[in-house]
């Protein structure tokens, strides 16, 4: 999907794709086969470059980039560090399992998923529901995640700015009233522009399903609402200016994905025909413990900002369940 400033397209390119069938299939089968770890890809159309990436949190192991139709390895130096042997060689599954291992032990690294003393961290929840919705679907299973570090790519960062404009004062506006309404303290600065989504995902109807994950924040989850409303209203724009290209450019994707393994498909289950043009928010917390003060000043942030979204935690294996942010 491509506009005149904005575009989305994670699709990844031909090469890269058949790579992961047959030359690097058995990377695809080890993330598959280790709940610790998971993937995310992508495509950037304006630099002719897509990226298979293997996460353990929210630490990158490895990403293989096709740039121009040529495959190579990329790996931070952070991590190379922990385990310098692992690039000795070409990859294969024996060097990555040494590999993973040592970052597995690395206390530098615990920070990304889960420290020394067992506490779990916000990638530990991204990697686990990230999992379930993908290649843990089920039958029931309300959405499928198609997309991870959802963004919107732009041709320059001024056309970034002019594009989100209306969304950032919307969102200004309602922070503006929030502090007009709410007694307790907030933060002297809130930002109204975001990032990256954590998980993108399209319901049974269409809808689609907007999830961002926290653990061990309180503070930054109680004003969770304003970063969902600004991707809330991100994509109400898209969908109001290219539903049609963006449902393609999500179809297109899912397909891909299903045919390379890195969503399990349920048998009788089908794609929507179209996008419903509605948009679920959801917000994921991890240990699901919270004070007073904390869950009062998330439902007043609420209010103001996205009254509709929901608040969930999730099971041992992933799946969602209500919060106690809920009322």
């Amino acid at each position: 999907m491509k506009g005149r400033s904005m575009y989305y397209d994670r699709t990844m390119n031909p090469t890269l794709a058949h790579s992961l069938m047959v030359q690097y299939h058995w990377l695809v089968d080890y993330v598959r086969d280790h709940e610790d770890l998971d993937f995310q890809t992508g495509n950037d159309p304006n630099k002719n470059r897509s990226w298979f990436s293997v996460y353990r949190g929210t630490g990158r192991l490895l990403t293989i980039e096709c740039m121009n139709n040529r495959l190579r390895i990329v790996v931070d130096d952070t991590y190379k560090k922990i385990a310098p042997s692992f690039f000795d060689r070409p990859v294969d599954e024996d060097s990555f399992t040494r590999y993973v291992t040592a970052v597995s032990r690395s206390a530098v690294l615990g920070k990304y998923y889960m420290n020394e003393r067992g506490e779990k961290k916000e990638g530990y929840f991204q990697t686990l529901v990230g999992r379930r919705y993908t290649i843990g679907l089920k039958p029931d299973d309300d959405f499928v995640v198609f997309d991870k570090e959802f963004v919107l790519g732009f041709a320059s960062a001024q056309e970034r700015i002019d594009w989100n404009r209306t969304i950032v004062e919307e969102q200004n506006r309602r922070i503006a009233a929030l502090r007009e309404s709410y007694t307790g303290n907030l933060p002297r600065e809130i930002g109204g522009t975001y990032g990256e989504v954590d998980l993108l995902g399209v319901n049974k109807d269409g809808d689609l399903v907007v999830v961002e994950i926290k653990q061990g924040a309180s503070a930054r989850t109680a004003l969770a609402p304003v970063q969902l409303g600004f991707y809330f209203r991100q994509l109400g724009k898209v969908l109001q200016e290219q539903a049609d290209l963006f449902y393609g450019t999500v179809k297109k994707m899912i397909e891909q994905k299903v045919k390379l393994g890195l969503i399990d498909w349920p048998a009788g289950r089908v794609i929507p025909s179209g996008l419903s043009g509605q948009i679920q928010c959801l917000l994921v917390v991890g240990d699901d413990r919270f004070s007073p003060t904390i869950i009062e000043r998330y439902r007043a942030v609420k209010e103001q900002l996205l009254p509709d979204m929901k608040a969930c935690t999730c099971t041992v294996d992933g799946t969602l369940v209500r919060s106690i942010l809920e009322k």
